[in-house]
């Protein structure tokens, strides 16, 4: 649909929601989609439901990882290569 106003030009954008005839008027960043302001809270709560299971995920792989004992690790692995160096030289 395209209005045009004195001497300004208006397009206007078809919500992208299948069989829905209104105005878009709000843009996704996310998926790059025109939607109308009922499709478009739809459409955000939808992600949110998406991201918060992922979030939880990676929040504990982060704990997890936190965890890890860096050092503990290191200094096995120079206790076993002593080991192997000791052996080495017999």
């Amino acid at each position: 649909i395209v209005y045009k106003m004195a001497t300004n030009t208006i397009a206007l954008t078809m919500c992208s929601s299948p069989e829905c005839k209104n105005d878009a008027n709000a843009l996704c960043l996310h998926c790059d989609k025109h939607v109308c302001t009922k499709h478009y809270l739809e459409h955000v709560k939808l992600t949110n439901d998406e991201l918060l299971p992922l979030a939880d995920q990676l929040n504990t792989i982060i704990n997890t990882l936190q965890e890890i004992n860096v050092t503990h690790i290191s200094q096995l692995a120079m206790e076993q290569l002593e080991q192997w160096r000791l052996e080495s030289h017999r």
